[in-house]
């Protein structure tokens, strides 16, 4: 079985709330810093250069929320929801922006790969188009290779945009389509 987790996926999947950041500026937040300082935790942890955008002008109110969206090439949105302690410091929490879309050459280099590399030679992997991420929900893939034989992958997504995989039946070989 195989856990998969992308840059920014992998940052929401770790604790990232009650961060201290002292962004008070005459009774605002700057969101400036605020974005800057976030940027910089979500980078070192997804190991890439995250871009954080937040909006201008936040009044600063104990309790109250604002929401920034972080972007790294090649990972889905985030939404990183501020929350304002009231002494200058905020918590915050990065998650989804929206529903993860798991794409076929994502899955088939996720799943092919190393399937191709077990068996020594080509894998391809046929799964349903246009998967969306449901909270450990499951649905099976077809890995059929270059001799004809082909098994079924089972995959399991997880909420954060992780995903578990593994071959659930033994390869079968090819049927012949009838010669007319």
């Amino acid at each position: 079985m195989k856990a998969i987790k992308s840059g920014l996926l992998f940052c929401i999947l770790f604790s990232l709330s009650a961060c201290d950041l002292q962004c008070n500026f005459g009774g605002g937040i700057d969101t400036k810093k605020a974005e800057t300082l976030i940027s910089e935790s979500l980078s070192d942890k997804a190991g890439k250069k995250v871009t954080v955008t937040c909006p201008a002008d936040v009044k600063e109110k104990k309790g109250e929320t604002f929401t920034c969206k972080a972007t790294a090439e090649g990972d889905p949105e985030l939404e990183v929801v501020v929350t304002m302690r009231g002494d200058g410091n905020i918590d915050w929490e990065a998650k989804l922006a929206g529903p993860l879309k798991l794409e076929q050459a994502w899955l088939q280099t996720t799943i092919g790969e190393p399937l191709s590399a077990k068996s020594g030679g080509p894998v391809a992997v046929s799964c349903p188009a246009d998967v969306v991420e449901v909270v450990d929900g499951t649905f099976n893939c077809t890995a059929t290779a270059d001799d004809g034989t082909s098994a079924v992958v089972q995959v399991t997504m997880h909420g954060g945009g992780s995903i578990d995989w593994a071959v659930v039946s033994s390869p079968v070989e090819a049927e012949e389509a009838p010669v007319e």
